[in-house]
């Protein structure tokens, strides 16, 4: 169940809505404070230098608590019940900040959160064995992504998850050891598409950046469980293989096939559908589809090589920007965001989103007010 009062979660999320927009000109300034002014919203989130400063005042309050309850109890002879109270405790100063003084991303709840993991954690610090501390930290985190929402949280749960997953295959002997790559790729795969079909509920409104999150990071995992120097070099350590630069792994072929294709079929996919998402982490594992390569082949000096693949970047931007200057296939580099034609319809959608009226018409001045529905903030797709 989530901590935060739903009602004033749904109100932030169409505040923020309402001020990307005022920002990039889609809506004035009447539309915009008419909106806010009767959206109520008590969550307290403050600005990125204040919430800083709370999370260094936090962390020095934990750790003089801490240091405290340690001097003034002799009752923690062992670190783990120690270290089981303090999470206790900052849980219950997490549950206190965020339902009584409404902190949502304050930063002191985002370090009480932390904090209650940490301390967690440490309590299996004598343990040889990491696949019951493992399950525990991921029962930890996601009970923490699920009440408070947080994105942070989320990712730790779907790494912890594909942690515990491959200490289980580490566990099966050699087998699992070969199968861990591919069982890696499949699991992260899985993981998107659950969590991008989730993503399209309309109970999913307040997880929607924790979903986008986890989405990045699967698609990342996705890659690195299937790329060539990843698979190498940690066999290489973890399993003691004694690996020289002229030796090859076990499908390491299909390891160099996965590192050259992902990227593309990335970029590919991203343009097909028209998705940000895959085209910029596409991007980005350009860069380390030559850092793979020239780790093994180096056929440039890297002043040479950094020089030469500055140059062609520049020209492929240059060509890039020339050629969407006209939209073409629904691509554009103009900011389609200030384009006047679509305000009218910009601001009438917003106005439906956070009235819950119903719209007609192509202008904010041709309203309907009637039986429409807005939950999700438009995520079902009629209003």
């Amino acid at each position: 169940m989530i901590a935060y009062n739903t009602t004033w979660l749904y109100n932030k999320h169409v505040q923020d809505e309402v001020s990307e927009s005022f920002n990039n000109e889609s809506i004035d300034a009447d539309t915009y404070k008419l909106i806010l002014a009767t959206k109520e919203n008590k969550l307290y989130t403050p600005s990125f230098f204040i919430k800083v400063g709370l999370v260094i005042l936090t962390l020095v309050g934990i750790s003089s608590a801490s240091g405290l309850i340690g001097l003034l109890t002799s009752a923690f002879d062992s670190i783990p019940a120690f270290c089981i109270v303090n999470a206790a405790i900052c849980y219950a100063a997490l549950e206190f900040f965020v339902r009584t003084k409404y902190h949502y991303n304050s930063g002191v709840d985002n370090a009480l959160q932390i904090a209650v993991l940490i301390f967690f954690a440490s309590s299996f610090y004598n343990y040889n064995d990491l696949l019951f501390p493992c399950f525990c930290l991921m029962a930890v985190s996601f009970l923490l992504f699920t009440r408070f929402t947080d994105a942070f949280m989320a990712v730790l749960f779907f790494l912890l998850l594909e942690s515990f997953l491959f200490l289980l295959l580490l566990k099966t002997g050699s087998f699992g050891k070969m199968a861990a790559p591919f069982v890696m790729m499949a699991t992260s795969a899985f993981a998107y598409f659950i969590v991008n079909h989730l993503s399209k509920k309309k109970q999913s409104l307040f997880y929607l950046f924790s979903f986008d999150s986890i989405k990045v990071t699967a698609l990342f995992l996705f890659y690195a469980a299937g790329n060539y120097f990843v698979v190498r070099e940690l066999s290489n350590s973890m399993f003691d293989l004694h690996l020289t630069a002229k030796d090859g792994i076990p499908f390491g072929w299909l390891f160099w096939i996965f590192t050259v294709a992902i990227p593309i079929i990335y970029i590919g996919y991203g343009i097909r559908k028209r998705s940000l998402l895959f085209i910029r982490t596409g991007l980005v594992l350009i860069a380390v589809i030559v850092f793979t390569v020239r780790s093994y082949y180096a056929v440039l000096p890297i002043e040479t090589a950094m020089v030469f693949g500055g140059i062609v970047l520049i020209v492929i931007s240059y060509i890039l920007i020339k050629y969407l200057q006209t939209p073409k296939h629904r691509f554009t580099f103009k900011n389609t965001v200030k384009n006047k034609e679509g305000l009218a319809n910009i601001e009438a959608l917003l106005i439906a989103e956070a009235f819950g009226k119903r719209i007609v018409g192509n202008n904010v001045n041709d309203v309907t007010f009637g039986g429409g529905s807005a939950g999700g903030a438009g995520a079902t797709g009629t209003f």
